[in-house]
């Protein structure tokens, strides 16, 4: 009794023009910028992907109104190019052909999504599922590594070579925003031998001081180069590794990449690890390992056979 809702927010009162009485007006609602936000994201979602023709246009321009990129990087199936084209603006286009099931994964965000998992892959576990896994990889897959260690391409994305290491700019920085941004560098060891941080302390203490000579020759070549010192760069290998052979990543702080690359579960700190090598040399050969399997249905299997998840 007495109760008198309250008009809706969507609703205005409005007097008539005799003075009595008043009428509701409906109101168009105005959308915030949390709304046109959400709106814009499902967009994106929607988008497809390029078609062939696209794809093909996007690299080597349209005929009626050029805008070819230009070639930037080349080694065995990877490609990238770079440069402006009239209908879109600024493009940086990663280009892999032939592109394997495992290539269309890694890009396919809810494919991607239903492979995590968490394992707890002990020393057991390592020799009956993930070495011989790494053992029935192609040599095609470290072909671009070879060219790399050979000198036969990316020339212009290495920054110190030395008879056990290379330095390099990875991919995901092009070279062209700041180095106090967006610096990402890829320490790659030459031995074959070394395949990921597993490896390291194998053969005794060899390994570990080469894994410690990377650190110290990629932060000075970085001061060096462009006067970024230590405490801004944030060191770290993966486990599991994107590609098998020893890879110690050197990231700016505050860049674009960090995050996802340093996530739990992803990304081992390269300190963190010298310190764990340092009281005791077998500690990654013989200690068990929780990690994310990212990107890779097949050894996801392997895992799933021996009922480990």
């Amino acid at each position: 009794r007495g109760f008198k809702p309250r008009p809706s927010r969507a609703l205005t009162n409005v007097r008539a023009p005799n003075g009595v009485g008043a009428r509701a007006v409906r109101q168009p609602r105005r959308e915030n910028c949390c709304r046109a936000r959400t709106r814009a994201r499902r967009e994106r979602r929607c988008k497809t992907h390029f078609t062939e023709e696209e794809a093909r246009e996007l690299v080597e321009g349209c005929p009626q109104c050029g805008g070819a990129l230009q070639l930037t990087q080349s080694n065995d199936k990877y490609r990238q190019y770079c440069g402006v084209q009239p209908k879109v603006g600024g493009l940086l286009v990663k280009q892999i052909v032939p592109a394997t099931p495992a290539d269309i994964t890694k890009y396919d965000v809810k494919a991607r999504a239903a492979n995590l998992r968490v394992v707890v892959e002990t020393p057991a576990l390592y020799a009956a599922a993930t070495e011989p896994y790494v053992r029935s990889l192609p040599a095609s897959e470290l072909h671009w590594i070879d060219n790399l260690m050979a000198g036969r391409s990316e020339r212009e994305t290495v920054l110190l070579e030395t008879p056990d290491i290379v330095f390099v700019t990875d991919t995901k920085w092009d070279g062209v925003a700041s180095p106090e941004s967006s610096l990402y560098v890829l320490a790659i060891f030459r031995d074959p031998a070394l395949r990921s941080i597993r490896d390291v302390g194998r053969r005794g203490e060899s390994d570990i001081a080469l894994l410690r000579r990377a650190a110290d020759d990629a932060r000075a070549c970085i001061r060096a180069r462009y006067g970024i010192p230590p405490s801004r760069v944030l060191s770290f290998v993966h486990y599991l590794p994107a590609f098998w052979r020893l890879h110690v990543h050197f990231v700016v702080l505050g860049g674009p990449r960090l995050g996802d690359n340093r996530a739990a579960g992803r990304a081992l700190l390269l300190d963190d690890a010298l310190g764990n090598l340092a009281r005791d040399s077998q500690y990654y050969c013989a200690h068990a390992a929780m990690t994310i399997v990212v990107d890779n249905p097949d050894l996801l299997a392997r895992y799933k056979a021996g009922a480990v998840i």
